[in-house]
């Protein structure tokens, strides 16, 4: 079970790095926020407009 869980921190922290450069956002925030909130953090940064 932890492992489950450590596997979905960084999944989650890798898909917020990469979506954050895709939509021009903080990367460094979001992979901390991913890290922290896991897949909530995905479903935030998904849910947000990209920068102009």
């Amino acid at each position: 079970m932890l492992i489950a869980l450590i596997l979905m921190t960084l999944v989650s922290a890798g898909v917020c790095h990469y979506l954050a450069k895709k939509k021009q956002r903080n990367k460094p925030f979001w992979i901390f926020f991913g890290a922290l909130l896991g897949p909530i953090a995905v479903v935030i940064l998904l849910l947000l407009s990209n920068r102009s």
